[in-house]
Formats: C-alpha cells, sequence, structure tokens
C-alpha cells in the first residue's frame, strides 16, 4: 500500500476510532443472511443445523434480536433449543467482555503523587503543645521536630497548598477535645505531610497522626509516616485524601467512627485499613500494594462502598472476630487469598468481584454466616468459593469462570444457602 494513503487511514482511524459492529437493521444483507440462519437452526439434518449454529455465533452480536424472537416463536423445538443455548452463549461472552474492561485498568498499578521539592519553602520550626487557635499560613513549610500536640479545646488550621515536614519517629497527636482542620477545595493544590527525610532524598518515616479528638481532611496527602490512628473517641471527616508509603498500618479505626469519601492507601507494610471494634462509614475507597489490603476485626461494623482493593502480598479483604460490616461494590484484584470471612463473623455483601488471585477467591471459615448477594469470581489459581468449619453462606447469583480447582469446595458439615429472594436480605 502507498505511503500516502496508509498515513491517510491512519489519520481517519485517529480521527474516528475503530470502526463499530454493524447491526442487521443497518445491513439489510446480513439480516437477510441471519433470517436464514434463524431458519436453518431448526433443519433435518444435524450439519445443517449444526453449520448454522457455528455462523450465527460468529455473528454475534448483530444476531442477537432474531435470536431472542426465535427462542420463543421458532417454528421448530430443536430451533427454538438452539437459540436459546445461542443467546446464552453471546450473553455470556457480552458479561465475560464487560468484565475483562473492568478489570484491565485495575491491573495496572497505581502510581503515588510525585515529590515536587519546588513547594518547600523557608522552613519554620514547630513543636510542643498547640495552645488556643493557631493558624499555619502555606507561604512557608513548616518543620516539626518533636512531638506536636493539639490540646483540648484548642485548633490548628491549615491553610490550602501548606506543606509540613516531620522528623523521624516524630507523631502529630490531637488529643480528645482538640482539632485539626486540614482543607484545600483544589485537588491541584493539596495540603501535604511528609518526612524531612523524602525532602532530603533519604529513607525515613515520621510517626503517628494520633487522633482522640477530631480531624477534618480535603485534598489531603499523608507521606513517608507510620500511619493515622484514631482511637477512643476520636473521629474523622476525610475527603479525597491520600496515604502513601506507610511503615504499619495506613489508616486504623481502633473503637471509633469517622466519615470517609474519596480514600487511597498505597504501600502499607502491614495493613492499608484495618478497623478493630470501629464503625466508620467509607466510600470510594482504593487500597493497593499492601501486605493485607483491608482488615476488620473484633466485631467491627463498619459500612464500606466502592471499594477498590489491589495488587497485595497476602489477602485482599480479612473479616475476623464476629464483625459484621455492610459492603456494596467491593473488588479484589491480585491477592493470595481474595476475601477471608472467619471466627463467627456475619458481613452483609451487596456485590463482591474478585479476581486474578494466586489462591482461593473467597474462603469462609470458623462458623460464620455471611451472605453474598452477588459474587464474580474469575482467573483464580485456586477454589472460587471454599466454605469450611460449619459455615452456612447465603449466596445470590454466583458467577465462576477460570477457576483452576473447581467453583466451590464445602467442608463436611458446611453449606451454602441460595438466596431465593435477594431482595429481602
Amino acid at each position: 500500500m502507498p505511503r500516502p494513503f496508509l498515513c491517510l487511514l491512519l489519520g481517519l482511524f485517529a480521527l474516528h476510532g475503530a470502526p463499530r459492529p454493524v447491526s442487521a437493521a443497518e445491513d439489510p444483507k446480513l439480516q437477510e443472511r441471519i433470517e436464514k440462519l434463524i431458519l436453518q437452526l431448526g433443519a433435518g439434518t444435524f450439519r445443517a443445523r449444526e453449520a448454522a449454529t457455528r455462523e450465527l455465533l460468529a455473528i454475534g452480536a448483530p444476531a442477537r434480536a432474531a435470536l431472542e424472537r426465535a427462542a420463543e416463536k421458532h417454528p421448530e423445538l430443536e430451533g427454538r433449543r438452539r437459540a436459546g443455548m445461542l443467546l446464552a452463549t453471546l450473553r455470556e461472552r457480552s458479561s465475560s467482555d464487560n468484565l475483562e474492561k473492568l478489570l484491565a485498568p485495575l491491573r495496572v498499578p497505581i502510581a503515588s503523587p510525585p515529590w515536587d521539592p519546588r513547594r518547600v519553602g523557608h522552613l519554620v520550626e514547630q513543636k510542643g503543645t498547640i495552645q488556643g487557635q493557631e493558624t499555619w499560613k502555606a507561604n512557608q513549610t513548616w518543620h516539626v521536630t518533636g512531638t506536636l500536640t493539639i490540646a483540648a479545646g484548642t485548633t490548628l488550621t491549615l491553610e490550602a497548598g501548606t506543606m509540613v515536614l516531620l522528623d523521624r519517629g516524630v507523631n502529630i497527636v490531637v488529643e480528645k477535645g482538640g482539632t485539626l482542620i486540614a482543607l484545600s477545595e483544589q485537588a491541584d493544590k493539596p495540603i501535604v505531610f511528609s518526612a524531612i527525610e523524602e525532602h532530603q532524598k533519604k529513607a525515613g518515616h515520621w510517626g503517628n497522626l494520633l487522633v482522640e479528638g477530631s480531624v477534618r481532611l480535603q485534598h489531603v496527602e499523608i507521606r513517608r509516616s507510620a500511619g493515622v490512628k484514631v482511637i477512643k473517641e476520636g473521629a474523622v471527616q476525610f475527603e479525597e485524601v491520600g496515604i502513601y508509603h506507610t511503615a504499619g498500618d495506613g489508616l486504623a479505626f481502633q473503637g471509633s467512627r469517622g466519615c470517609v469519601r474519596g480514600l487511597t492507601i498505597r504501600e502499607a507494610t502491614r495493613t492499608g485499613l484495618l478497623c478493630n471494634k470501629g464503625f466508620p462509614i467509607l466510600t470510594r475507597v482504593r487500597v493497593s500494594d499492601c501486605h493485607i489490603g483491608i482488615q476488620l476485626a473484633q466485631e467491627s461494623s463498619p459500612g464500606l462502598s466502592d471499594v477498590t482493593i489491589t495488587h497485595l502480598r497476602k489477602y485482599g479483604m480479612v473479616i475476623t472476630q464476629k464483625s459484621s460490616p455492610s459492603l456494596d461494590g467491593v473488588v479484589v484484584v491480585g491477592a493470595g487469598t481474595g476475601v477471608l470471612i472467619d471466627v463467627g463473623s456475619d458481613p452483609h455483601v451487596a456485590k463482591l468481584t474478585v479476581a486474578d488471585c494466586r489462591g482461593d477467591g473467597v474462603v469462609v471459615d470458623g462458623t460464620s454466616t455471611p451472605t453474598l448477594k452477588e459474587v464474580i469470581l474469575h482467573n483464580l489459581h485456586e477454589t472460587g468459593l471454599v466454605v469450611l468449619g460449619q459455615s452456612v453462606v447465603r449466596v445470590g447469583p454466583l458467577r465462576a469462570s477460570q477457576c483452576k480447582k473447581g467453583e466451590t469446595h464445602l467442608e463436611v458439615g458446611s453449606r451454602i444457602a441460595p438466596l431465593t429472594d435477594p431482595e429481602k436480605h
């Protein structure tokens, strides 16, 4: 092909995109061919029926409308049967294609925001106890050299774009009755807490953000710390918060509460999100590259929705010690075991997708009684759903594909009970 003509074709492709499939209604010849093949599904010879079946399967989506009519109205019983089988195959193919589209971007590791040394200005040293009302301006960089305590009855406010650098192991403590406010309405002007070593291009982490009082964060990056711990009567309100490169648990609720909308946790050496006896509400959560993605323990009852957990070294999610969370829209991609539910736990899961795991998809043990309203299990090195230890799993629609050791495994004394009416559960 002449090079100018090839360039013209590539230019048209770039402008208009890949050609979309032609429907039968747009191509009268294709429509006529489909109708002939539909009739041939009920032909008198097996060879003719098989040939029509193969060709309709190759045509694919453009034949769906005609197949739907044929499944109900084909004059031959064999024609109706084959039309129904073809429809089921095409729907499964479409469902698998949609699943792969969902999984494709999740298989790519998320990146932490780059460090920008240009944002570091004149260093102002701080440590000790905040008294009264204090505001840290964004036109200078705050260097915390010793434990910083926000005492009861005091408030520390950080302007949008403020940079806080902390020495190795130094903590920020928000005491009961104290308040930390760090709000930025602009995603490109975040408030940043990081270790001074990051600016110095050295290894090292600052300590914990310990919350027993009240903390409000919006468009905040917490980098190179030992993690955020919300303890006792502490409460947090987070919106679009990122916790990166943590030496420990990324965010831990210890018998505490919180409201979180938009949370990213990447690279925690232990658990990304930990909840012990806590009851926070979290939505739009992304956890990646941790030892364990999310662990809910010690009778926790949080609510989580729109949760994505990817690239874990061990478990995607652990629900244990009689915990009863409410979960909706949880996706686990790339873990040792996708989800472990044990020690008498009773989670309610509206929709769960587990894929690309090196072990089992979902393991239920220790007399647990989860409710799984809708489950998708895909590309698992071992078994899709494993039920052990006299557990009972209530399951709605379960779709499993490419599970190398089978869709389900039941230990004696355990069982899977179908949800006859998922809307009531």
